[in-house]
């Protein structure tokens, strides 16, 4: 009975993970001008410090993303272990 529910887990327990990382993706896509994270400054290489792919945009997306998955979890976390109970207890 548990061995069927420990994906189901592994997936909640992971899930603001990938909605933290994922969305920094889809929403920097939408933003015109996206504003570097460490606002152009070079190192001594001439290289920029943490280069192109990190923006403030991502860095608040992801950030936004993160605290709604969890939420969420937390909203349905009574309900899927109440769905459990009735579930084993029926079996």
């Amino acid at each position: 009975m548990k061995d069927l529910f420990d994906p189901l887990m592994i997936m909640a327990y992971i899930f603001p993970a990938y909605a933290t990382n994922g969305a920094p993706v889809i929403f920097v896509r939408l933003v015109k001008n996206p504003h570097p994270l460490d606002g152009g400054t070079l190192f001594l290489d001439g290289k920029r410090i943490l280069g192109d792919g990190k923006t403030l945009e991502g860095l608040i997306s992801g950030l936004i993303a993160g605290i709604i998955a969890g939420f969420v979890l937390t909203l349905l976390q009574a309900f899927l272990y109440r769905c459990f109970l009735e579930f084993v207890l029926l079996c």
